[in-house]
C-alpha cells in the first residue's frame, strides 16, 4: 500500500503510463528478431469456464530494444503490418518457419528463418543456420 488518496494514485498512474510511452520511435535496424506466442488464461463463469487468448508479437534488435505488441489474431497481415512499421528495410529479419512470415524478403535486406526445434541453438550461437 503506497498510503496517498485516490486522487494522487490516479495521477501517479498517469504520469508512469506518460513516462512508459515511447512515441515517434526510430525504426528498429541490424538483426531483428521476430516472435509471436499465444497467452491463453481461464476465467471462471457461472456457466462455466470461458478460455481467452491474447496473441503477442515481439520484435527484438540485437544489442538494442524490444518492442511487443498485442494482436487480435497471428495472421500473416498483421505479422508484416507490425514488422513493416517498426523494422527498417535495410535490417536483417530473423523469424521462425510460421507461414505468416512468408514473403518477407522483397521487402528486407534479408530474410532467415529457422525450425522450432533450433530455436535454443539460435539464442546461444547468435545467428541461424540457413
Amino acid at each position: 500500500m503506497l498510503g496517498v488518496t485516490y486522487k494522487t494514485a490516479w495521477f501517479m498512474a498517469h504520469r508512469i503510463r506518460y513516462a512508459m510511452a515511447q512515441l515517434n520511435l526510430p525504426m528498429m535496424s541490424g538483426t531483428v528478431e521476430s516472435g509471436r506466442n499465444v497467452h491463453r488464461w481461464q476465467r471462471a463463469r457461472i456457466t462455466g469456464r470461458e478460455k481467452n487468448k491474447a496473441a503477442v508479437v515481439s520484435l527484438v534488435e540485437r544489442g538494442g530494444n524490444v518492442r511487443s505488441f498485442h494482436t487480435e489474431m497471428v495472421t500473416g497481415k498483421t505479422l508484416k503490418q507490425v514488422i513493416s512499421e517498426n523494422v527498417a528495410s535495410n535490417a536483417h529479419v530473423m523469424t521462425d518457419d510460421h507461414p505468416g512470415y512468408r514473403g518477407l524478403r522483397k521487402d528486407f535486406r534479408r530474410h532467415s528463418t529457422i525450425p522450432p526445434l533450433l530455436e535454443g541453438l539460435r539464442s546461444q550461437r547468435g545467428d541461424v543456420l540457413n
